[in-house]
């Protein structure tokens, strides 16, 4: 019985090859009244069916033969069966390919009231006759053993009897021929007999017939030579029994022994057996698995001729095993005659279809998410059609092979053409044919009631709602056993096996393009043709399907949409051409992939450009930025006076300050930004954003000083290994004297950089498998001659085992007498060989290759200037890598596996280049080899290695990649005449076409398209012809686009190719020349004036600048050039999309879109400085405007300074722009220069060197005299006399002993000769490292009672403060912990949120002022905007900023801070609340109880956290909750999820989880390191719980405790402080203290006040800065109620010698020399480099975080900072240092248990002296039990 049920009927049919089609009066409509019926394509032996829902009421079924009937009437009758079901049983066997209809009335039996369910009609179609013939074996003829018997198979798709399949099947070769036929009557053996050999080919064909079977052929057939013994064929047998069958075309030799000749891999003991010309081989395993057949050469055939060569023979892994997939790729299927979809099966009696339509009114939601091939959220915006199963095994198909079937879609897309269709194709375990001895086999009948089940629960779920569609067939997943994923005859081989493809049918291709000037083109054009569509409808929607524009394409197929009138961005097009419609998505990450042209630059954005400048390359902390800014605004798209700001951040990315102006010149714009002296140093960024657009520029503030002497080394493009070195040096003092015998020192760190070379861009030239780590050259010192000469000589050695080319940063100090250095960078390329090898791989970017195929790797060898040399002798070495090596990403990794002794090298070849310097070789695995293998080349002589990576797979799975990736194939190649033209010059170009294809040419630049024209081609290529305009300055880009006919190409050519070409417009109008014209030199302390004109009295806006060279040649610093910039190539800036990937048959993968971002040339714990010790010579002036014709003449007046200053002018007029610049001397006869340390300490003794230059003949005696404050004291004498004949300098010294106070020092060096007067003056900070000592004390005041007490202040002068705090609740010590919290150094996540979280809720204790409430406003307000610079892509946030890795407590505890925030009133960026959340609600919900005990407590603690927070949000994962509480949790954990439960509204079940929880077994949460935990911070929770259910009589013990806490002089970290007040703030908010008022009178010092409040907390700070002394202080409480009373008395404690101290961590201190060797610092030579190890060390069995490590070092030590230096250098290994004149500040993250980091300091002792060595600290920030440090002592610079 063929039953078929009703809901899957008249969608859908199968075909095998073709099938008629349903007409639409005959779709089936559903009808209640039946269940089941016979439809589709069946044989002509079917009995057709038709069974009711219910039975025919009682009396009515007696003339049921009237009602239903069939037509064709055949012969035959029906029959039913009284109650439901009935049954046509023909005469004999239906026509063959015949469309029946049958028909019912059912009204004869039902009252139906509806008139469409009264009829029920349907239609089934008998099978036509196809034949299918396949080759089953050739064997050897019994009676004539030197000829052959062929055996045929011939399958029918319906059973045929022999007289009529017999006539039908011809054979080209005179044969005998024998016929055998199944039962079934649908396979039919023929055998071809005595078959003579020769090399020839058999064709089976169909016959001139009757039946109207197309004449056709079926097979052919080659016949071998039998002379040649060889293997014929080899076949894979699964059933009944499995093995491999290989036919050789001679006998083999039975009695040759087997063993070793012939075998399956990894199954060489094998069963072998041999039958005539046919050798079987079994495996032992019954799993599935890839197979390969090895025959060796010595097999021998009967006759006994070998085989000659080894043959081995892959047998594909899924050969038989069930699966299904479609045959090509796309969506759109171009209308025509039939809409047909092809698709294969294997091993499959069936496949299960399914199809979902996404309604032409959901389109625009479906792309919100979805490219037009996805799926996302498909059950918001589609609804499942049908359900049917289509049975694969009616027509005699070999099962075991892929066969192609296709889906005929025109019934299903007809109703709806603007439709999108999700066809899924998908299998279970009642549709293999794969045979398995347990199976339970199913009827169709079965079958199809299990689909109807499955169908009606499918709608179901759609009626429920929901978003995920589950497209597998199954879904139970407890079924599932992973080992069992690839056993076809388990349950677990049939999840994840469906196939689904979306469909679209449409004729309108559709392409657009639009820039950033607010137009977008768009182009139509048919598929089945290429001439453009006029009249097309077009219409423009933004992402929330609003319309924004509409229009009709004109005669050229194109239309104009104005973007700014329409008033918002476009999301996607729709076009509509009479019932057709196709759907565009043109967001910037849906445009066409540009990533594999040549299109990279400098952005435009939104048709403006911009140039950020200074006037130098690096400032001090404490230096104002003088920052410029240059608006090019080609376009004029931003109106007049429009707000340029600027914007400064620090290098945790938290903004600094802000600027805006609106009174431009020009174009131009100028801001001054003050900094403070207590900046962090660093990489800052300077953000401009103007008009919607932002431009950024990094900068570096660092700890420097300007030098003094002016240092030019001579260096070549490159040195050589082993050669001799010889660079010229010149050195001079900046005021032009000679810099005469003066010592200096090069130094040289080498890193490993990229080696590659012009002419052979696509060789890789490193080794993959060989790290390089930093090396140092030899130290190479000398002195300079009289004239500031030297040669620097040295023969370098590094980098003998270099991968490739280094890079070399020398770094060269000169120094002065006085001991003070100045300091140059240079870098340049450095190369460890003569000769360098290179090897190109065969694959294009990362694109896998394919096994069972050989690639050729080309190779070459050329000298280290990239010049071609022949005749390297090479050594191929190829490795196979595991997976687990190779997805390491590590260089690290690769050099260990290559170096480890058990890794050989797999394959080895010895090779040799040719006079070209040309090589290559050939790779070739096989299947079974598939994975990732290393190929390294060595010169045998030079000692060079490189190498790559190639990952080798299976060609199936590398085409499916194929599909989902980019190809080369759409790639249109092509190239202009020339690379840079002129405007009015012609650009000439041919592209290849072929007739009927279109060109569509644009010309688009980095803002907008300039012009679109089609071209139609002609047959092999086409030229074309673009003028040249001056709007294509400074470049533009060819973007040429050929569409060919869909007809007209097959599956392996493109529909669409595309390509991009850029070239250059150059003109000279838009340079501007600049003059300045001053003297060659200025003096000192005088005016001088300088004239800046145009050279051709252009008009122009310009920036004067003149700055001291000493600070530009520390970074090199050129002068800012925003010619060079503005004319910089420009990216392209146009975004080009189009449907064409999309469309089946047509080639060409779907690539995303990659950006290529070009740059910009141009441009914590520390002491607060009272001292602005290196006030830089720095003028910024402008911006001035000159008129055309004018020149302006600018008056200065010069500082006391001498040395050298440049003088820069920076121009535009909007349009066009230049720079100028001019160097100057400033000097006058007599100058002095002294030379101090940067800070000194107190009781510290110091050399200060006067350096005095005659610079004139002559000039006689020179008295040199010092003054000091009186914080110092001078030594010996005061006063020293010189005398100069000649142009000279020499320097004296005095010595200064600085006094016990600390605070600010001044210093005053005068030079007196031949009536010139110099003098040389400075502050001079005088530091104490000192510790602030701190003590609380506290007093409970009844009504009436009076506290006093005379405090004694023991801190040093200046540092004694008093905090008074008076409230009607336990004292918090509120201002104190609140001074804390924000006056913490240090800039992580958790610190920045801890200073915010608590502002929130201080007006719940203190009634704050107008200006206290403003400036905790404007706190929070500062840490939410910071906070977008700790968050990352994903939502998380990083525990610093501008780190990679996130911080899950971190980011729940700011996600907390955000959303109570809110609640509050603050606004908070909505994208940023959104990704937080959706991050949090992700990991909530995917959450899984880690393994690893040593962190499982942390993480179920960060996971109650989670749930809470997004519980607090309104977006509650009850699920999630429920997971976790059926965990074992520690108490801290419940009572955390608890408050989840609690924010929901369960507190039934907040109070069971309290309960489960027992005061006993509290502990200290032990997530220290990932949580911030404490006991107090715990505390703080409980709290906080006990708050939120009411558990009053519970919190008062918590209460006293933080409050105590909080009131004492302990100290806190961060999260302790910030829960407890958030705890304690709940508290207080819940249970307010009594209403009154506090009375008291307050007397300090002389000063006496009444205090009359209402508010619970009152507080003040009577002394700040005081001295050492007595402070009295007295309270009388002159109220009714009871006041509590806290007092805080600080001071910093004098300095003294300080013992080592460890505490849970370990710390040392090695000093060495620069090449590594002990050092004793107590008495160091002055001018000594060296080194400072600091080693942190965890001894624990635990982890440590957030170590923050001070290294603070004696005043007569220089800290080496080149972090500046226009070098590279190696990254340091920690996670953030900030350097300070005095000081490295560093912090690391984490310090697994066990570990150690060491971080190196570079130092010179500079200062003559004797000073204090601080010691160096380290603790966690989080527990101050964990510190160490090492002892202070004193040392000596001699």
């Amino acid at each position: 019985m063929n039953r078929y049920l009703i809901p899957i009927i008249g969608f859908l049919c199968c075909l095998l090859g073709g099938c008629a089609h349903l007409t639409s009066e005959e779709e089936v409509m559903y009808n209640p009244y039946i269940e089941a019926f016979t439809a589709g394509e069946v044989s002509r032996y079917t009995q057709p069916t038709l069974i009711l829902s219910e039975p025919i009421p009682a009396g009515k079924a007696e003339e049921w033969e009237k009602q239903i009937q069939i037509t064709p009437e055949p012969e035959g009758h029906w029959t039913f069966d009284g109650q439901r079901t009935f049954i046509f049983k023909p005469a004999k066997e239906l026509k063959r390919d015949t469309r029946y209809k049958l028909s019912i009335d059912l009204s004869a039996w039902w009252n139906i009231p509806e008139k469409k369910y009264r009829k029920f009609k349907h239609t089934f179609q008998t099978v036509p006759l196809r034949v299918r013939a396949d080759l089953v074996s050739l064997d050897m003829n019994n009676v004539h053993p030197e000829n052959y018997n062929v055996v045929y198979a011939i399958y029918t798709s319906d059973k045929e009897l022999p007289e009529t399949i017999e006539p039908l099947v011809g054979v080209t070769d005179a044969a005998d021929s024998r016929w055998q036929h199944s039962a079934d009557g649908r396979k039919h053996q023929l055998t071809l007999e005595n078959i003579r050999p020769g090399e020839r080919d058999i064709q089976l064909y169909i016959r001139p017939n009757k039946l109207n079977i197309p004449e056709e052929d079926l097979l052919q057939t080659h016949i071998p030579d039998s002379e040649n013994f060889s293997v014929y064929r080899v076949n894979y047998v699964r059933e009944p029994e499995r093995y491999v069958e290989v036919t050789f075309t001679q006998p083999l030799d039975e009695v040759q022994s087997l063993q070793g000749l012939a075998y399956l891999t990894g199954n060489e003991q094998g069963i072998v057996t041999i039958t005539e010309n046919k050798l079987r081989l079994y495996p032992e395993s019954k799993e599935s698995r890839s197979l390969e057949v090895i025959l060796k050469a010595e097999l021998k055939s009967k006759n006994g001729q070998a085989l000659g060569k080894e043959v081995s023979w892959p047998i594909q892994e899924n050969e038989g095993l069930p699966a299904v997939r479609f045959v090509g790729d796309g969506v759109i299927l171009p209308q025509s005659a039939r809409l047909s979809v092809p698709f294969q099966a294997i091993g499959l009696k069936g496949v299960i279809v399914r199809v979902l339509k996404i309604g032409e009114q959901n389109i625009g939601q479906f792309l919100q998410t979805n490219q037009l091939d996805q799926t996302g959220e498909l059950m918001r915006v589609g609804r499942l059609m049908t359900r049917q199963v289509l049975f694969l095994d009616d027509k005699s198909y070999d099962l075991k092979r892929w066969n192609t079937f296709a889906l005929d879609l025109n019934q299903m897309i007809q109703p709806e053409p603007g439709a999108i269709y999700r066809v899924i194709l998908s299998f279970d375990e009642t549709l293999s044919a794969f045979s398995c001895p347990d199976r339970k086999e199913y009827t169709r009948e079965e079958i199809r009631a299990k689909n109807e089940i499955a169908f009606r629960e499918e709608l179901n779920r759609f009626d429920e709602g929901g978003w995920y569609y589950q497209e597998d067939a199954n879904t139970d997943w407890s079924l599932y056993r992973y080992q069992d994923r690839n056993n076809p005859c388990t349950p677990s081989y049939y999840f994840n096996k469906s196939e689904g493809k979306n469909i679209l049918a449409t004729n309108i291709g559709l392409m657009a393009m639009a820039g950033t000037d607010g137009k977008m083109i768009v182009l139509a054009h048919p598929l089945r043709h290429t001439e453009p569509i006029e009249g097309v409808s077009v219409q423009a929607y933004n992402y929330q399907r609003q319309l924004l524009a509409e229009g009709v394409t004109d005669r050229q197929g194109m239309l104009t949409f104005d973007l700014k009138k329409a008033g918002g961005k476009p999301f996607y097009l729709l076009a509509s051409a009479g019932k057709q419609r196709s759907y565009l998505r043109v967001d910037d990450a849906s445009s066409l992939s540009l990533s594999t042209f040549d299109v990279d630059g400098e952005v435009v954005q939104r048709g403006v450009k911009g140039f950020i400048y200074g006037e130098r390359g690096v400032w001090r902390p404490g230096d104002t930025l003088h920052i410029g800014f240059m608006l090019h605004d080609k376009e004029k798209m931003l109106p007049k006076h429009h707000p340029v700001r600027l914007g400064i951040y620090n290098p945790s990315g938290q903004l600094y300050q802000q600027k805006v102006s609106t009174e431009g010149i020009s174009g131009l714009y100028a801001f001054r930004i003050p900094t403070d002296a207590d900046i962090p140093t660093g990489a800052w960024l300077a953000r401009v954003e103007v008009g919607g657009v932002s431009f950024e520029k990094r900068f570096r503030i660092e700890s420097i000083k300007p030098n003094r002497l002016k240092i030019q080394l001579k260096t070549p493009k490159h040195l050589l290994r082993d050669e001799v070195l010889n660079l010229p040096l010149h050195v001079e003092w900046l005021q032009g004297a000679k810099a005469r015998n003066l010592k200096f020192d090069l130094q040289g760190t080498f890193i490993s950089t990229e080696t590659s070379f012009n002419n052979f861009k696509e060789y890789q030239f490193s080794n993959p498998a060989q790290t390089f780590n930093t090396e140092e050259s030899q130290l190479i010192t000398g002195k300079t001659d009289a004239e500031g000469n030297a040669m620097i000589q040295a023969r370098l050695q590094v980098g003998a085992t270099a991968p490739g080319m280094l890079l070399g940063n020398f770094v060269t100090k000169v120094y002065e007498e006085s001991g003070d250095f100045s300091i140059d960078a240079t870098r340049m390329l450095y190369s460890p060989y003569k000769r360098y090898i290179g090897i190109r791989a065969p694959q294009q970017g990362n694109q896998p290759l394919s096994t069972d195929k050989e690639y050729s790797y080309q190779l070459v060898s050329v000298d280290y200037q990239g010049n071609p040399v022949g005749n390297a002798d090479l050594s191929i070495d190829i490795y196979k890598v595991d997976w687990y090596w190779w997805w390491s990403a590590d260089k690290n990794a690769l050099a260990n596996y290559v170096s480890g002794s058990y890794n050989k090298p797999i394959k080895h070849l010895d090779i040799r280049t040719d006079g070209q310097g040309n090589a290559s070789f050939p790779v070739q695995f096989a299947r079974k080899e598939w994975g990732t293998y290393l190929i390294l080349a060595k010169d045998k002589q030079g000692g060079h290695t490189t190498g790559l990576v190639s990952y080798y797979d299976w060609p199936e799975l590398e085409g499916r990649r194929d599909r989902t990736g980019a190809d080369n194939a759409s790639v249109l190649t092509f190239k202009t005449d020339k690379e840079t033209y002129r405007p009015g010059e012609t650009i000439h170009v041919s592209i290849p076409s072929s007739e009927g294809s279109r060109a569509i040419v644009s010309v688009q630049t980095g803002t907008k398209v300039l012009s679109v024209k089609e071209y139609a081609c002609q047959d092999n290529g086409t030229s074309l012809k673009i003028p040249v305009t001056r709007e294509m300055e400074p470049n533009a880009y060819l973007f040429i686009t050929l569409l060919q006919p869909h007809g007209n190409t097959e599956n392996d050519l493109p529909i669409r190719m595309y390509g991009v070409v850029p070239f250059k417009v150059t003109s000279e109008e838009g340079r501007l020349l600049p003059q300045i014209e001053t003297a060659s030199e200025w003096k000192p302390e005088s005016s001088c004036s300088l004239t800046v004109s145009e050279k051709s009295g252009r008009e122009m806006a310009y920036t004067l600048a003149i700055v001291d060279e000493g600070l530009l040649d520390l970074t090199h610093f050129q002068t800012p050039d925003p010619w060079t910039s503005f004319h910089a190539r420009e990216a392209l800036g146009v975004h080009t999309w189009d449907l064409y990937d999309y469309v089946l048959g047509a080639y060409g993968g779907r690539i995303e879109q990659l950006f290529s971002i070009g740059g910009d040339d141009a441009l914590n714990k520390g002491p607060k400085a009272v001292v602005n010790r290196f006030t830089p010579v720095v003028r910024f002036l402008g911006p001035y405007s000159l008129r055309k014709g004018e020149q302006k003449t600018h008056t200065l007046s010069i500082p006391n300074y001498n040395g050298r200053v440049r003088v820069m002018v920076v121009a535009t007029d909007g349009m066009a722009y230049g720079n100028a610049e001019k160097s100057v001397l400033v000097r006058k006869p007599v100058m002095l220069l002294g030379t101090l340390p940067r800070v000194i300490g107190t009781d510290e003794e110091m050399e200060i060197p006067a350096t005095v230059f005659a610079t004139e003949e002559h000039v006689g005696d020179v008295q040199v005299t010092i003054q000091t404050s009186d914080e110092m004291e001078v030594i010996g004498t005061r006063t020293h006399q010189l005398h100069f004949e000649a142009q000279e300098d020499r320097t004296v010294s005095f010595r200064v002993k600085v006094k016990s106070q600390s605070g600010k020092g001044h210093i005053t060096l005068t030079a007196i000769g031949k009536g010139e007067k110099s003098t040389y003056e400075t502050d001079l900070d005088i530091r104490s490292v000192s510790t602030r000592q701190t003590q609380v004390m506290h007093a409970t005041l009844k009504a009436g009672e009076t506290w006093k007490h005379e405090i004694m202040l023991n801190g040093q002068p200046g540092s004694n403060e008093v905090e008074l705090e008076v409230a009607r609740i336990r004292p918090l010590n509120l201002t104190g912990r609140l001074s804390e919290l924000c006056e913490y150094p240090h800039g992580c996540l958790e610190q920045i949120v801890s200073k915010a979280f608590p502002q929130l809720y201080l007006s719940q204790f203190i009634n704050l002022t107008d200006e206290q409430s403003a400036s905790s406003e404007a706190q929070v307000k500062q840490i939410i905007s910071r906070l977008r610079s700790y968050q990352m892509a994903s939502g998380a946030f990083a525990y610093w900023a501008g780190q990679t890795g996130t911080n899950a407590w971190g980011s729940v505890y700011a996600m907390h801070f955000l959303l109570e925030a809110e609640a509050q009133g603050y606004a908070i960026p909505a994208s940023m609340k959104q990704q937080a959340l959706t991050d949090l609600r992700k990991i909530a919900s995917n959450w899984k109880e880690p393994s690893d005990r040593g962190v499982r407590e942390s993480e179920v603690l960060i996971q109650a956290y989670r749930l809470y927070v997004i519980a607090r949000a309104g977006q509650a994962d009850i699920g999630a909750m429920n997971r976790l509480k059926a965990l074992k949790l520690s108490p801290i954990s419940q009572e955390m999820l608890a408050l989840s439960y609690a924010q929901i509204g369960r507190a039934d079940v907040a109070e069971s989880l309290l309960l489960q929880t027992h005061e006993t077994d509290i502990t200290t949460s032990k997530g220290l390191d990932t949580t911030f935990g404490s006991e107090l911070r715990d505390n703080a929770i409980r709290l906080w719980l006990r708050c939120v259910l009411n558990k009053e009589e519970e919190t008062l013990p918590l209460v006293n405790q933080l409050s105590e806490t909080l009131s004492s002089d302990r100290w806190l970290n961060t999260q302790e402080t910030s829960f407890a007040i958030l705890a304690l703030a709940d508290y207080y908010r819940k249970y307010q203290p009594e209403t009154g008022e506090m009375n008291f009178t307050y007397r300090h010092q002389d000063i006496e006040e009444p205090i009359r409040t209402p508010e619970t907390v009152w507080s003040d700070r009577p002394l700040q800065k005081g001295n050492a002394g007595v402070f009295p202080l007295q309270i009388r409480n002159e109220g009714n109620s009871t006041l509590h009373l806290l007092a805080k008395i600080s001071g910093e404690s004098s300095q003294e010698n300080v013992p080592a101290s460890q505490n849970g961590l370990r710390l040392s201190v090695d000093y060495r020399t620069t090449d590594g060797h002990p050092l004793s610092i107590e008495a160091l030579e002055q001018g000594t480099n060296f080194e400072a190890w600091i080693t942190i060390q965890n001894p624990t069995a635990r982890p440590l975080s957030h170590l923050a490590l001070t290294a603070i070092f004696p005043s007569g030590w220089e800290i080496l900072n080149t972090r500046f230096l226009p070098i590279a250098t190696e990254k340091v290994k920690v996670d953030y240092q900030d350097i300070r004149d005095d000081r490295v500040l560093s912090y690391v993250d984490y310090l697994p248990a066990g570990n150690q980091v060491t971080v190196r300091i570079h130092l010179c002792a500079v200062y003559s002296g004797r000073f204090y060595l601080p010691p160096i600290t380290c603790e966690t920030m989080y527990d101050q039990a964990i510190r160490a440090n090492t002892s202070s002592g004193w040392v000596n610079v001699k």
